[in-house]
């Protein structure tokens, strides 16, 4: 019925997820208190919104045409890097050096990238 999401969930803005459980909707799921954020899927190409609720759980809604629902993932919050962030790459261009990136992990310590990742 579905195909294979995998497992992770890499956004525009340079966040990673890990994707749960998932249930079907017929129209756009309701949540409140919810800040929203179109975004896209880099590894599937295809587009997502991610809805973050109270800043502890995380959303991913994507909508099946062959299905005629929507589907809405639950997601784990697992890391954040700043040379996969789209606003990040566009404001510093090369002029950034990846020695010094930094990613941020689920219990906010920071991990140095070297250039072979």
């Amino acid at each position: 019925m579905l195909q294979n999401p995998g497992k992770k969930v890499k956004c525009l803005s340079g966040n990673t997820y890990e994707r749960k459980g998932y249930r079907l909707y017929i129209a756009f799921p309701k949540i409140p208190h919810v800040h929203s954020c179109m975004s896209r899927d880099v590894l599937r190409d295809e587009p997502l919104d991610i809805l973050k609720v109270n800043n502890k759980k995380y959303y991913g809604i994507t909508y099946n045409r062959s299905l005629g629902l929507y589907i809405c993932w639950r997601l784990r919050f697992i890391s954040y890097n700043k040379l996969e962030d789209l606003k990040f790459s566009h404001l510093h261009g090369n002029k950034y050096n990846s020695k010094n990136a930094k990613t941020y992990g689920v219990n906010g310590y920071v991990n140095r990238v070297s250039k072979n990742q």
